[in-house]
């Protein structure tokens, strides 16, 4: 029997990954989620997740609930039970696609039991994340797959431009927010915090980054983490964006303090 069609189908891709290998996909999943993929990423999805059989909930995740599975191939992948698991559903639906399924990301030239060593690859050591997520983005639009970003017809006049490229060292961290997708400006510092907390681990007191807006002179946040996950601020900040000085059309830099100062 043939795959269910795209419009039965919970996610446009799902992410099978050792958790050693999680810092890089985390980003993957980041940029993806910006873009309006939809993306089964597990820490996005840890409340949903919560009390169900796992065996059970990946297996119909991994072999019905995904338009494409992106496999991200190390040695310690081929080692773990779960994505063991996770790949052997992927088998199964890829058995009965018409097309591709299984898209091979590679940390490392393990062979996988299932997965021909033919099978194109992109090389993750050569790929910055933000570049693999564009590229998925890509082949769901050649392979036909209608997104919700390819449906929403995103109006970029609605969209700030995030430049990140010189905190993170990738030419290809830039990245296009639309401005309606956040209620304030915390939900928002989010998003960009979980894009580049991997350039900041090991999380230590006073660890600090600023948004600035260049074309305008300001500083939009000067944002400091603690442990990881604490702001600077004991409550959120509430304030819409252009309350907060970030409108359609702005150019905003993420900058260490040190290089700010």
């Amino acid at each position: 029997m043939e795959n269910s069609s795209p419009a039965e189908k919970r996610y446009d891709v799902s992410l099978s990954f050792a958790g050693e290998d999680r810092p890089y996909v985390e980003l993957v999943a980041g940029h993806l989620r910006m873009r309006g993929i939809r993306v089964f990423y597990d820490a996005f999805e840890d409340v949903e997740l919560w009390g169900k059989d796992l065996i059970e909930r990946f297996a119909q995740i991994y072999e019905r609930e995904s338009e494409l599975v992106v496999v991200f191939i190390s040695e310690a992948y081929k080692q773990k039970a779960w994505t063991t698991h996770e790949r052997r559903h992927a088998l199964s639906a890829a058995i009965r696609s018409r097309r591709e399924y299984i898209l091979p990301v590679r940390f490392d030239a393990t062979h996988l039991d299932g997965l021909s060593s033919s099978v194109g690859y992109i090389d993750a050591t050569k790929t910055p994340a933000s570049a693999l997520a564009e590229r998925i983005i890509r082949k769901l639009a050649s392979l036909g797959i209608a997104t919700a970003q390819s449906q929403e017809n995103i109006d970029s006049s609605n969209t700030v431009t995030i430049d990140a490229r010189s905190f993170m060292d990738d030419p290809a961290a830039l990245y296009e927010l639309p401005v309606s997708r956040f209620k304030n400006l915390s939900s928002f510092l989010n998003e960009i915090y979980f894009l580049i907390k991997t350039k900041v681990t090991p999380f230590r007191y006073g660890e600090s980054w600023i948004l600035r807006d260049e074309s305008a002179g300001m500083v939009i946040k000067n944002s400091r983490m603690i442990y990881g996950n604490t702001w600077d601020r004991e409550e959120p900040d509430t304030r819409p964006l252009s309350q907060a000085g970030i409108n359609a059309g702005a150019r905003l830099t993420v900058e260490s303090v040190s290089h700010a100062n």
